[in-house]
């Protein structure tokens, strides 16, 4: 898939458990991309890839107490060091757990995962073509944030969502982010320095903001 993101519909969230993926898990995640997807599938090789990789949180939802029980549904959430933002990498849904609000309950596990990570943005691609992925990442508070041409391997288009991880009071931020001041923008092309002052109000309080 390489980065494209397979959102899909649901309806409410559904109760079933999901947790953080093992390599025990590598052959039923390889038997949903299968099973969900016709192209831009992740292989076999790239699962492991990623739930070796510190970097990635796999996030599987069992049928069964089992590690090697089958998986309906899993995403990844692929975080970097150095930054606060978050991409979720990949949501996929098997055709029989599809509309139980499986899809709803991914995304919120990996909202969670992200803002405990201390990630102020979570962002994402999805196919041009996938409305009802587009209506489930707007009920999260997903905006439209651009459009990558000729995205996936058949030639489609992505659309580009993110979210806001913290609210105005600050709740889910990293201890950093918590302390930054707001400095608006009054001139054109002052973007870059209003940044730098609330990055430096952030790291020393006695910053002044003017």
């Amino acid at each position: 898939m390489r980065g494209a993101l397979r959102g899909l519909p649901s309806a409410p969230p559904t109760s079933g458990p999901i947790g953080l993926g093992t390599l025990g898990d590598a052959p039923a995640l390889d038997a949903l991309e299968r099973a969900a997807f016709t192209g831009d599938r992740i292989s076999l090789s790239s699962w492991r890839r990623l739930l070796r990789s510190p970097s990635a949180r796999v996030l599987v939802a069992r049928d069964g107490a089992s590690e090697c029980a089958a998986v309906p549904g899993a995403c990844v959430v692929l975080l970097r060091r150095g930054t606060f933002v978050a991409r979720l990498y990949s949501l996929a849904v098997a055709p029989q757990a599809r509309n139980s609000g499986l899809a709803s309950a991914l995304v919120t596990e990996a909202l969670a995962h992200a803002r405990r990570a201390g990630c102020a943005l979570l962002r994402l691609e999805s196919r041009a073509d996938n409305v009802g992925a587009h209506r489930l990442f707007r009920r999260f508070g997903f905006v439209p944030s651009g459009r990558k041409s000729a995205y996936y391997e058949d030639g489609a288009d992505a659309i580009c969502f993110q979210k806001g991880l913290f609210d105005d009071k600050g709740q889910g931020a990293h201890p950093v982010l918590r302390s930054a001041r707001h400095y608006g923008q009054t001139l054109d092309f002052t973007c870059g320095p209003c940044a730098l002052l609330i990055a430096m109000s952030a790291l020393d309080p006695a910053t002044v903001m003017d």
